[in-house]
């Protein structure tokens, strides 16, 4: 194999083995791409393998999803966690989000501010006391700003990734997520929310 840099090329190294199997963990790699012309080449028609993996698991979700996010303020995005709110009436939702938008123009500001109140005010309606939003403060009392990406669901699955829960994340923005099922008796998923609920609250005892 060659990879090109202008009117010149050099030859890539020889792949590496595939390593041996370790561990419980099974990892998905999501994607999404634009469909465009001239396409690209290493998916000709697009991708959203993001937007498709939380419209699968949610179908599936029983107890509950945790998610932290930057710009949780898409109504088509929304409306997707409302579904699951109103299919199944057990279901919880706890969103930890950015309490202000990066954004410098106070026109971009009351943008998002009203896109995500839409967002929220859907939830809410789909789930009521069973929807729960957050913003996290720093012991000074100041604003944390939210810029993870991160769903867990039902302590089984999760997700990491450049992936927002908006629409161009879903559709044409270029993004990388990672899924990860766990087979063990700890799985990933769970792992990773308990530990961050013990960074958020300061408390070593949350299960």
């Amino acid at each position: 194999p060659r990879r090109g840099s202008g009117s010149s090329t050099v030859e890539l190294p020889e792949p590496q083995p595939v390593p041996p199997e370790c561990g419980h963990d099974h990892v998905q790699v999501l994607r999404t791409y634009p469909k465009k012309t001239p396409p690209y080449p290493f998916a000709p028609r697009g991708e959203d393998s993001i937007a498709r993996a939380y419209r699968k698991v949610l179908r599936a979700a029983e107890d509950f999803v945790y998610v932290e996010d930057q710009f949780l303020w898409s109504p088509m995005v929304a409306e997707e966690f409302a579904a699951a709110l109103r299919r199944n009436p057990r279901l919880r939702l706890v969103a930890v989000l950015a309490a202000r938008p990066d954004r410098a123009e106070p026109s971009q500001v009351a943008v998002s501010d009203l896109a995500r109140g839409k967002a929220v005010q859907l939830l809410r309606r789909a789930g009521g006391r069973r929807f729960s939003c957050y913003e996290l403060v720093h012991p000074t009392d100041r604003p944390i700003f939210v810029h993870s990406k991160v769903c867990v669901v039902d302590d089984a699955w999760a997700t990491v990734g450049s992936g927002n829960l908006n629409r161009r994340s879903w559709t044409y923005d270029s993004e990388l997520n990672a899924a990860v099922v766990s087979d063990g008796a700890e799985p990933f998923a769970a792992r990773l929310r308990r530990q961050l609920w013990r960074e958020h609250t300061g408390r070593e005892d949350l299960m």
